[in-house]
């Protein structure tokens, strides 16, 4: 009974993905409660998603507690976000049906991270981010998602323990007519 409540919660997660650790960089300081809950990036056009795209996670077009270091995989990654921190992105997509969202992440805790996927606040999905051995050691999760046509907003949420994030990336596996 026990392991059927764990995975209901765990389904129940499903919202889009980042990272959660104690933070230990004192260059990467935690915002105080008095910083606003949402942190929107400048005037962004949502992406049009007309075949395959990555979304860098520096490209995001709002957050909440997220903060930012440089990747081993050159570039910028998000770093050390705690259970509730988010990131969003401005999505147009031309045609609906499912899409395949691969999740690229490391985790150097000890135990196992759940990043869940939302599009305009409905749950579509949840990733299961197992440990990799350290928080540049990267792999790609899979999940695939069903999305309608149009605009929408992608949110990634942390949910449980911890993970850094790279990228995520949609892509078709099959269209609405």
């Amino acid at each position: 009974m026990k392991r059927i409540t764990e995975l209901v919660a765990l389904v129940g997660a499903v919202v889009l993905l980042l990272g959660c650790r104690e933070n230990t960089s004192p260059a990467m300081m935690l915002p105080d409660a008095s910083a606003p809950e949402t942190v929107a990036t400048a005037d962004v056009s949502a992406r049009s998603i007309d075949g395959k795209v990555r979304l860098d996670a520096t490209t995001h077009d709002g957050q909440a507690g997220v903060r930012f270091e440089p990747c081993s995989e050159g570039g910028t990654n998000a770093v050390e976000v705690d259970v509730g921190d988010w990131m969003e992105f401005s999505i147009d997509v031309s045609r609906g049906g499912l899409y395949a969202i691969d999740s690229r992440f490391a985790n150097g805790g000890t135990n196992g991270a759940v990043a869940a996927i939302q599009s305009n606040g409905r749950v579509l999905s949840e990733f299961l981010l197992p440990p990799t051995g350290g928080w540049q050691n990267w792999t790609t999760a899979r999940s695939v998602i069903s999305l309608g046509s149009g605009l929408q907003r992608l949110r990634i949420e942390c949910t449980k323990t911890g993970f850094n994030l790279n990228w995520i990336e949609l892509d078709p596996v099959m269209r609405h007519p």
